[in-house]
């Protein structure tokens, strides 16, 4: 009896370890049958099987919430960290505009500052020489005042009948001759006498000048450098050839004698005579 007991107790035993996987109480011999691992045990395993793979599964489900919740996160971090640094860029680009444009306004600024100063500085310098011009003009007249009562006093007038013929003659004014005759020699009759440079006669001619433009103003069939209707004739040729009779009066008398004052002191004593530009 007791080992048919046992033969059946060993096959409960390992049919409840293969099946439960549950320790099996050591064999106590004589163990009532009430000490026998129930079957419905099953029913309860599976359940805690069943819980821990559910556990596990939201462990899992929580595990992944986190990591996605973590990783957006960090994507919200990373785009607001992008944004920030899009405002900071577009912030530092509007105050670098900002910067350039009141450079700019300043550089327009001081440029109109400047071109005020500029035409300020022009406009005195023209109001200036506007002052010296017409001081200057005032002792010209002066000069040509004093100048022309000096010439005035000491005018000859037997030489007048010449100048009016060579005017007629090659179309030079009497009073620009007679200005040259004075400035040259006092409006000296027939002279020999010569200056310091080579000149010679009543005009002051160079020899070599009077040989180019000589003219015979009296008709005694010679052209003599001393011979004061030669040398009156022949300074009007002279001033007529260079362009006295075409406007260039100026280019004329330099031409005659290459010095500006010359040219001026002529022009003062002619007009004093009564010349008209």
């Amino acid at each position: 009896m007791n080992r048919c007991l046992d033969t059946v107790r060993r096959k409960q035993e390992t049919k409840i370890t293969n099946s439960y996987s549950i320790p099996i109480v050591p064999d106590i011999p004589n163990t009532p049958d009430s000490y026998i691992v129930p079957k419905n045990k099953t029913f309860f395993s599976k359940k805690i099987v069943l819980t821990s793979l559910m556990a596990t599964s939201m462990f899992v489900v929580a595990l992944s919430f986190y990591f996605v919740e973590i990783k957006s996160e960090t994507a919200y971090a990373k785009g607001a960290t992008t944004k920030d640094k899009d405002l900071a860029e577009m912030k530092a680009k509007v105050e670098a505009t900002k910067k350039a444009e009141i450079a700019e306004e300043n550089k327009r600024y001081d440029d109109a500052i400047k071109n005020i100063e500029n035409q300020r500085a022009q406009l005195i310098a023209q109001e200036a020489k506007a002052k010296a011009d017409k001081e200057a003009q005032v002792a010209r007249e002066k000069l040509a005042q004093a100048e022309g009562k000096k010439v005035l006093a000491t005018k000859k007038n037997n030489f007048d009948s010449i100048y009016a013929e060579a005017e007629k003659k090659y179309g030079v004014s009497r009073y620009l001759l007679e200005a040259v005759h004075f400035v040259e020699t006092r409006q000296s009759d027939d002279t020999a006498r010569a200056s310091s440079a080579g000149a010679q006669g009543p005009m002051q001619f160079m020899p070599n000048t009077f040989q180019r433009y000589a003219q015979d103003g009296d008709g005694d069939g010679q052209t003599l450098i001393s011979d004061v209707h030669d040398a009156i004739f022949s300074a009007a040729k002279l001033l007529s050839a260079n362009g006295a009779t075409a406007g260039k009066v100026e280019n004329a008398l330099y031409r005659y004698n290459h010095s500006d004052v010359y040219v001026q002191k002529v022009l003062t004593v002619a007009r004093s005579l009564g010349y008209k530009d």
